[in-house]
Formats: C-alpha cells, structure tokens, sequence
C-alpha cells in the first residue's frame, strides 16, 4: 500500500468550503489521496455535495472522492446528534485506517456537527483539524446563489462522469466561486489535545450501565467533570449514570472499539 494522504470534511450547503482548503493545502505542496464528504440527506446539503466533487474532481484528476451519507437530514436534535456520532464515528475510523495522514476540515455543516466530528478527531487521532473563514462572507453568498440553479441541475445528473463534465463545460464561472483567491478567506488550525485511551476507556465502561463502581484509577477531576456536565452522580464509590451519560458511553464504546 502506498503512502496515502486523506481528507474527511463536514459539509452543509456551502461546497466552497471543501475545494478551498484543498486548494490551501495545494499551496503547501500537500495534494490528499483521498477526500471523504460528510453529508446528511437534506436535499440542499446532497446538491452541495455532489457539486464539490465534481469541482474536486475536475481540478485534481488523480484525487479520489467519496461521499459517505449519514443517516439524518438536518442535526437540530439531540437524538439526531447521537445518531450523527454513531455514522460518524464509523466514516472517521475508515478514513483513519485507510489513510497515513488524515487532515479533518470541519467548516461545513451545522455547529453540532462540527463539535461532535472534533470530538471524535481527538479521541481517534488525526494530523489536524481545520476551520476555514471568509471574512467578507455577503458578498461570498451572493457569489454561491447566483450559481445555485446550477448547482440543483448538476445534482439532477446521475452519473458522476456527467456532473464531472457539466462543471467542466462551465469551469470558468464556478471555479470563481469554488476556487476564490487564497487572499479572500483564511484556514485556520485548531488546538487537537489527544485524550488518553486508558482513561477514554475506564470511563467508556462505567458509563455502560445505570449504576457503576467508581474504578479508583480515575482522577478525582475527571469524575467531578462528568458530574458537573450531568452524565454521572456520585454516591461515595458508585456512579449513577443519567441517561444522557449511557447516550455518551455507547458512542465512546464505539470510537474505542470496545
């Protein structure tokens, strides 16, 4: 297997967010293997989609795409943040193992899903994760709704060879849209603090019933933590773990593979 190089991003109904930062990590020499597209099955979210890899596609020939749809339209609700994570967590350890470095752009999509597939990146263990800005984000927008038509009629396309060359027969306009100036928009690295697996898993496990017997290994700030956030009461050497906590424990039971 050769030295393969990945990136996963989130994505929402902007799909300049994904080509921007490959075209940022162009200018560093850095050109991914692989690139995974994180999308839920609201229709707006599925044309951006398609869309963004049609313009990956027309730019960088060799680049392989792949769109992993997880199962839920929008992430406005608990149960549906849960139900993200579980997809999620599956699409990021794939990436993870198929890939030797694994950059995770976490600019598109709701607030929900960027903070849960940051999460996972910290207890998985990526090469980055990344935010990308545009500072003058009104005239950004009118630029992306003056082509959103053809964006719905790219998506109206089945096969990807047909999308592919529908961009490329209208490449001048949209990539003034998907490829802006590296001057008009700022990337930026944000802080990964890796979590210790053997704490990740002692807690995985207490949080996997209703009452649990405290492990003395944890540390007295970590169990006052989960108490504060409401995913555990204590009672002298017992957990009493709140709903939401076993919500928590099976996701991370999960990530651990445990």
């Amino acid at each position: 297997m050769s030295f393969q190089i990945g990136v996963l991003a989130t994505m929402g109904t902007s799909p300049p967010i994904i080509t921007e930062f490959l075209q940022y990590l162009e200018l560093k020499g850095i050109v991914p293997h692989n690139i995974i597209l994180i999308s839920t099955r609201d229709k707006t979210v599925r044309e951006s989609t398609l869309f963004a890899r049609a313009a990956i596609r027309n730019r960088y020939r060799k680049t392989r795409v792949s769109i992993r749809e997880v199962d839920v339209e929008d992430v406005d609700t608990e149960e549906k943040l849960f139900k993200f994570l579980e997809d999620a967590t599956e699409v990021m350890w794939r990436a993870r193992v198929n890939n030797h470095i694994l950059y995770v752009n976490i600019a598109g999509g709701r607030m929900t899903m960027a903070m849960s597939v940051a999460l996972l990146a910290q207890m998985i263990g990526v090469n980055g994760v990344y935010h990308v800005i545009m500072p003058d984000v009104k005239t950004f927008n009118i630029k992306l709704e003056r082509i959103r038509k053809e964006i719905e009629d790219l998506a109206k396309l089945k096969d990807e060879k047909e999308q592919v060359e529908f961009y490329a027969k209208n490449k001048k306009i949209f990539d003034d849209v998907m490829f802006p100036p590296p001057s008009e928009y700022n990337v930026i690295r944000l802080p990964l603090l890796p979590m210790p697996r053997d704490v990740l898993v002692k807690i995985a496990r207490m949080l996997s019933d209703v009452k649990a017997k405290i492990d003395p290994a944890l540390p007295k700030d970590i169990l006052e933590h989960l108490e504060m956030s409401g995913i555990i009461k204590r009672a002298k050497d017992l957990a009493y773990v709140t709903e939401f906590g076993r919500k928590i424990g099976a996701v991370l039971k999960s990530v651990l593979m445990i």
